[in-house]
């Protein structure tokens, strides 16, 4: 699939869990792709699924910037090919490969995956990130997030941003990153 992002809807894995909400998501789209798709203006020619899909994804997360950690590609045009950064800008995020004052949140490869444990708080861009949360937090504005990457896939299967508490990956002096997070709730999540 990776070389089919455009026409992939990614949807949570359904366990039989009342919580479960695969099967409910799932409709949304293909009801949104539908109503696109036979819209009396929309011109047979352009009747492209993939470039539908993008148009019903692309506002969920319009108005965040993301930047990746923890990916070994040797250029910014080489990351944008990872299948997560590109559904990311379907729905509607910016990316960008360093930190930046309108980043919004650092995603952290799940290094755990590859069955190894990382020390993320020796990543320099987790550093960086660290203290520009400290910094807008003095300022009192919106802090990065520092998050795993099952937040963004979570938040993706779900088709809005969920919250992000429980995929925070980094606490600093003891206190997790942002208000209300919690240490190695990434890890409890991912796992649940």
């Amino acid at each position: 699939w990776r070389d089919h992002v455009a026409n992939l809807v990614l949807i949570s894995r359904f366990v039989g869990d009342r919580r479960d909400s695969a099967l409910h998501v799932l409709p949304q789209y293909l009801r949104q792709l539908h109503a696109s798709y036979f819209h009396p203006h929309t011109a047979p020619r352009e009747r492209d699924t993939r470039a539908l899909l993008a148009q019903v994804c692309a506002p969920l997360m319009r108005g965040l910037e993301f930047t990746f950690t923890g990916y070994k590609h040797a250029s910014a045009e080489a990351m944008r090919e990872e299948p997560l950064c590109q559904l990311a800008a379907r729905f509607g995020a910016g990316l960008s490969f360093v930190l930046r004052p309108t980043t919004t949140h650092l995603v952290v490869r799940d290094s755990s995956a590859f069955g190894r444990a990382t020390d993320w708080t020796q990543s320099p861009k987790v550093r960086q990130a660290l203290r520009e949360a400290q910094a807008r937090a003095a300022a009192d504005l919106e802090p990065v997030h520092i998050v795993s990457e099952q937040w963004l896939i979570t938040s993706i299967c779900s088709l809005w941003p969920v919250a992000e508490e429980p995929y925070y990956i980094v606490a600093h002096n003891d206190q997790p990153v942002g208000a209300g997070a919690t240490a190695g709730g990434a890890a409890d999540q991912a796992a649940g």
